[in-house]
């Protein structure tokens, strides 16, 4: 990772606009989490950051009746504009695909803030491919800045498909729309090679750097207080779980896995299905994104046999926190977990989980070894480095292919 520190202010960057489909909101307060955490890590670097987050037209009021446009202005630091435009949703009817349509709205939304708000800035970064990459680089045409797309996105399934948020738009529909970004950051390697091989990115043109975590919130903690303060068993092996409760992250499979183990018990920060009706669950449900910090200092092991990530957030939190982590035999994974701070499985192999997770339970020593190792690794991946270098980078491209044949 490059090094950087909060406060150094990049040449070449002195404001920034994140586009950003998910952004915290009243309504969705923890919605894009973790793009919130890059985008303060960029003020800290000195930078002016306004965050255009468009909103659908019809999705009118937050929970109480609060106006979700209650929250443009000044946050944290961060200015964010919430601009409306009509989603037409995702489906495809015969040769109709609806995703285009919302696209073209969702970046047309996007221009009109910044005229609205007069914003010229130094760069546009839209996070995700779509809808948020390919309007990032239409406004870049438009003003004639610099625009770069962070590609955090798995790419689709074991087989190395398609980066899911393209498949709506079309491969074909969507690579000349994004041709013009000056540079593109994939979070991992197999990132990279998609966007090498399915957008045609030129290799000098992507910058590998994977997801970085906020060390002020994520840290180790006394795991007797957190247990005692969060109502959970002070007598247990904790195995947390932390992600959507789907297939592809894998959360029955920890279930399974520590099912009828001896002094067992699963901490699972996510949402997704309803609470299975299973002893085996000290907690299970969605926390605000600052208290998972907690729940995972209260644990022993942290799981994730996930089988597509494009760089996992929810690692390196679990990293930070001190936790020997239990991650999928996978690419993605490389890099980031390896023997020194924790046990990589095959994904599918509820054998291969249970047997980790024993190993674990079992062994106080590696535990120990691992968790010290865990913390150190997590240092690797602050935040704010990670922001700071993807300023310095960003600050030294040339414009896209698209600005200049203007």
């Amino acid at each position: 990772m490059g090094e950087g520190r909060a406060g150094e202010q990049p040449p070449g960057v002195r404001s920034l606009v994140m586009i950003a489909r998910g952004f915290p909101s009243p309504r969705q307060p923890q919605a894009g989490a973790f793009v919130a955490e890059l985008a303060a890590a960029f003020a800290r670097c000195g930078v002016s950051v306004t965050v255009v987050n468009p909103l659908p037209a019809l999705r009118r009021r937050a929970k109480g009746g609060v106006a979700e446009d209650a929250w443009e202005g000044d946050r944290h630091g961060l200015t964010v504009l919430r601009p409306r435009f009509v989603s037409w949703g995702a489906k495809k009817i015969g040769p109709l695909r609806l995703a285009r349509l919302t696209q073209a709205g969702f970046s047309a939304a996007v221009q009109r803030a910044l005229r609205r708000h007069r914003l010229r800035p130094d760069l546009i970064y839209g996070h995700f491919l779509a809808l948020p990459g390919i309007a990032a680089v239409a406004a870049g045409r438009a003003l004639a800045t610099r625009a770069v797309v962070g590609v955090g996105e798995s790419v689709d399934g074991d087989d190395g498909n398609l980066l899911w948020t393209l498949r709506p738009l079309g491969l074909t529909y969507a690579r000349p729309l994004l041709a013009g970004a000056a540079g593109f950051i994939a979070v991992s390697r197999p990132v990279q090679r998609a966007l090498l091989t399915q957008l045609a990115v030129g290799e000098d043109r992507i910058l590998l750097s994977p997801n970085g975590v906020d060390l002020s919130v994520f840290h180790p903690r006394n795991r007797g207080q957190m247990r005692a303060r969060l109502g959970l068993p002070a007598d247990l092996t904790l195995v947390a779980f932390v992600g959507a409760f789907s297939e592809r992250k894998g959360v029955l499979r920890v279930l399974s896995a520590i099912r009828d183990l001896p002094g067992v018990a699963g901490v699972f920060l996510g949402s997704g299905m309803a609470r299975p009706p299973e002893p085996a669950i000290a907690f299970w449900g969605p926390v605000p994104h600052r208290r998972v910090a907690e729940y995972l200092a209260a644990c022993d092991i942290f799981a994730l046999p996930s089988t597509a990530e494009g760089c996992s957030n929810a690692i390196l939190e679990a990293l930070a926190c001190g936790l020997p982590v239990i991650a999928s035999r996978r690419e993605f994974n490389e890099g980031v977990v390896d023997n020194e701070v924790g046990i990589l499985i095959e994904p599918h192999d509820a054998g291969d989980l249970r047997a980790a997770i024993v190993r674990l339970r079992e062994d106080a020593g590696l535990r120990a070894r691992q968790a010290a190792a865990a913390t150190a690794r997590a240092r690797e991946f602050d935040v704010n480095s990670r922001a700071a270098r993807i300023l310095e980078w960003a600050g030294q491209l040339a414009p896209g292919k698209a600005e200049r044949d203007q």
